[in-house]
């Protein structure tokens, strides 16, 4: 008897534990993993990058792998933006940034459901998804609800 409580006990102290690092405790939860600001500026120029090539005459001579290419490119410098650092990062804009994420993905996956069924109705089959479009949807998605928060914030303080 005295075992089983002790392993309860054990147990609801490494539960508490798990909790706590993951969701009770602030300032551990708040610690995210993100880039350094200068990734912003790599980003910025990978998407330039696969635009101006993926949309050049030259291109259309290439076969459509090297066009899906660039369009990873794409990605990528989105994906650089979405995760690298503000000048200030504060309270403020780790709530922005979890606001915009939650919002961004449960929109994407709402979209989808629904595309999968207009495509049901209209054809009669569905269409497999391709990734670059759940990613561009989800990054993009973020970056302009995360990026509308900052102004309003901006627009508030002023």
């Amino acid at each position: 008897m005295q075992l089983n409580i002790f392993c309860m006990k054990n147990l609801a102290n490494r539960l508490k534990k798990i909790y706590l690092w993951g969701f009770g405790n602030k300032e551990v939860s708040r610690k995210l993993f993100l880039f350094p600001n200068y990734f912003k500026k790599i980003g910025g120029g990978l998407i330039i990058v696969s635009i101006m090539f993926r949309f050049t005459p030259l291109l259309h001579i290439l076969n459509e792998s090297c066009r899906m290419f660039f369009g990873e490119f794409f990605i990528l410098g989105l994906f650089f933006i979405a995760i690298s650092k503000d000048k200030v990062e504060d309270e403020m804009s780790f709530t922005f940034r979890l606001n915009a994420i939650t919002r961004s993905f449960s929109g994407a996956v709402i979209f989808f459901v629904l595309r999968h069924f207009q495509f049901l109705i209209k054809y009669g089959a569905s269409r497999d998804l391709n990734a670059q479009e759940v990613l561009f949807l989800i990054l993009g998605g973020y970056l302009i609800l995360y990026f509308t928060y900052k102004l309003e914030q901006n627009e508030n303080i002023l």
